[in-house]
């Protein structure tokens, strides 16, 4: 098993890519902590696995980043693997017309939550000598997605973070990397598919976008996330992994 007696963390792990990525490092032998705000769904998760435990999240808050840490390295005596998959998409307008608020919600999530995560789990992992920390970013952080400013600053932001974090902590052992998946199926794409005037033009038009047809499943991002947090990518650091079918290739 590739993650035999590792210890990960994975923000946004009840659902989703996050609960994709729980499942799959499960199965690899990993002990996982499921961090998110959910605390129904991440119970439910945890219980269901003998090697999981859940931790109610808010990533904003750089407190409860901090204790959450601690506290695991109180229970398991280190954080080998850390996934900062949390993660927000709102609805925003052009950048003449967006919301500052929206900005700022998007911000404190995805790019904020990102960055506490690394920096509370990198002073653990320097001082073991040895980590590997996987930033969900997305194909938005490589290319322009117009009429989503926000979201795509937010995951540009976090594909910079982790090419800085890794060249600042390679003297450590410790790898970096983000991953860019496209278009996921996962509730927040079924909920902007449903909002959209014609549902089924949109499914049609998501399902088409990419050279690879169809719309990417999460089982096939928490295989990436797998390899990248893996011994078998030990020499893979401040990379931005694209998982998107060929979108990203035209």
């Amino acid at each position: 098993m590739r993650l035999n007696n590792k210890v990960a963390v994975i923000t946004g792990g009840a659902s989703g890519i996050g609960e994709a990525c729980v499942r799959r490092f499960h199965d690899e032998g990993a002990y996982v902590v499921v961090a998110d705000m959910s605390e129904q769904a991440g119970e439910a998760l945890a219980s269901a696995l003998d090697r999981a435990t859940f931790y109610k999240l808010d990533v904003c808050r750089a407190l409860s980043m901090q204790q959450m840490m601690a506290d695991i390295v109180d229970k398991y005596g280190r954080i080998d693997i850390l996934v900062n998959n949390a993660g927000i998409d709102v609805e925003s307008d052009e950048l003449a017309d967006g919301d500052e608020e929206v900005w700022h919600q998007i911000y404190a999530v995805n790019q904020h939550g990102t960055l506490l995560g690394m920096k509370y789990a990198l002073q653990h992992m320097r001082k073991q000598g040895h980590g590997a920390i996987l930033n969900m970013a997305s194909t938005a952080g490589l290319v322009a997605f117009p009429g989503r400013p926000a979201y795509a600053a937010s995951k540009a932001a976090i594909v910079q973070l982790s090419k800085v974090a890794a060249i600042e902590n390679g003297e450590y052992n410790i790898r970096v990397n983000a991953l860019c998946p496209g278009a996921v199926r996962t509730p927040i794409l079924e909920a902007v598919i449903a909002r959209a005037e014609s549902p089924a033009e949109k499914r049609a038009a998501v399902e088409a976008m990419n050279p690879l047809p169809g719309i990417i499943s999460v089982e096939a991002i928490a295989s990436a996330a797998l390899f990248l947090v893996s011994d078998e990518a030990a020499f893979i650091s401040g990379a931005a992994l694209p998982v998107d079918g060929g979108y990203t290739a035209r």
